[in-house]
């Protein structure tokens, strides 16, 4: 665990369940449900903290901190509108700060997922070139926006979608700042979809 993370868990710490928050400090303690299938895809797209305590930023660190149930991890490769797996194998890959990941289970059960916020940082989102090119994007768990009107009216000038996906029907929900806003889930991940390439540094409490 690097020094910056320990030093934020330790001195200000922030226990979530479900999607409630109790407190909004810098560090996290999240217990996020995960779902196996059932008549549908049924994956969990899962932001995961800025700042993790896995033991090694790639999908082996991520691999190893999952719970039994785990199946497959995966990531959205933009560049070539596919998808990259990892199951404790071959296939490893590097976690990006800000990006989201699936998670796959084979039974429904929790995950405790433990980490802190960059405050720094300034998640890049790119425009779409000769492919979907969508941003899976991590949303902070001490977020100060409920639902996607809020994200929407902080997002860059070249927004054109704030998307979440339904795991219950596989499909997806999308706001571009008319109808169809939604509630945010703490730990659930979005799509941020723009026109052009920029950079968003997310608001928080």
């Amino acid at each position: 665990m690097n020094k910056t993370l320990k030093s934020a868990l330790l001195s200000a710490s922030v226990l979530l369940v479900g999607s409630t928050a109790f407190a909004s400090n810098m560090g996290f303690k999240l217990v996020k449900p995960l779902f196996a299938p059932a008549g549908n895809l049924g994956v969990n797209w899962t932001s995961i903290p800025y700042f993790n305590s896995f033991a090694t930023q790639d999908a082996a660190g991520m691999w190893a901190d999952l719970p039994a149930q785990r199946v497959r991890i995966s990531r959205y490769n933009r560049a070539t509108d596919t998808f990259s797996n990892y199951s404790g194998g071959l296939g490893n890959f590097a976690l990006a700060e800000g990006e989201a990941y699936i998670v796959a289970v084979s039974a429904d059960t929790n995950w405790t997922i433990v980490g802190s916020h960059d405050n720094a940082f300034a998640k890049p989102l790119f425009a779409p070139a000769g492919n979907l090119g969508v941003n899976w994007t991590s949303i902070p768990y001490h977020t100060n926006k409920t639902d996607a009107a809020g994200i929407w009216s902080e997002l860059p000038a070249s927004k054109v979608r704030f998307s979440r996906y339904n795991r219950a029907t596989d499909t997806f929900s999308n706001y571009s700042g008319g109808l169809g806003n939604f509630t945010l889930v703490i730990g659930e991940a979005y799509i941020v979809s723009v026109s052009a390439d920029t950079s968003w540094t997310p608001a928080h409490y």
